[in-house]
């Protein structure tokens, strides 16, 4: 097991949602597991009530919203008082599939909640869709 997923922390904007945390140390720039969800093309197709979408690059999106994995628990780190200590980052697999990982930006002790950069552009879109207050 390496990640436990832990309800009610009070991280980013908010208390009472979940994080994921570290079940033990990781190294620098380890992949440490891909975003998974569902794959959206076609953008008519995609849930702006999510927030849960990651963009994968050319007009596709991941949404974990109702598929996925613990990846999903990973909180913004505005709030925290923390910097980001993972990335979501684009790479190919062995087999050549296009995927989203999660790669820790610093050597993580055990413990440690797992905190990226949404990035300005994640939350005006979500203004822009009225999933969060402006």
């Amino acid at each position: 097991v390496i990640m436990h997923i832990i309800a009610n922390v009070c991280s980013g904007f908010s208390c009472g949602q979940k994080g994921l945390f570290t079940a033990s140390k990781i190294a620098y720039n380890e992949r440490i597991l891909d975003y998974a969800g569902r794959v959206i093309i076609d953008s008519e197709e995609l849930d702006t009530s999510s927030s849960y979408l990651v963009p994968l690059g050319d007009g596709i999106d991941v949404d974990a919203q109702k598929t996925g994995n613990e990846s999903r628990f990973i909180n913004d780190y505005r709030g925290t008082g923390k910097p980001p200590n993972v990335n979501f980052e684009r790479y190919f697999s062995a087999a050549g599939d296009l995927r989203i990982g999660i790669f820790s930006r610093k050597k993580l002790k055990r413990g440690e909640e797992l905190l990226a950069d949404y990035g300005e552009e994640y939350w005006e879109t979500l203004k822009k869709h009225g999933v969060v207050a402006t």
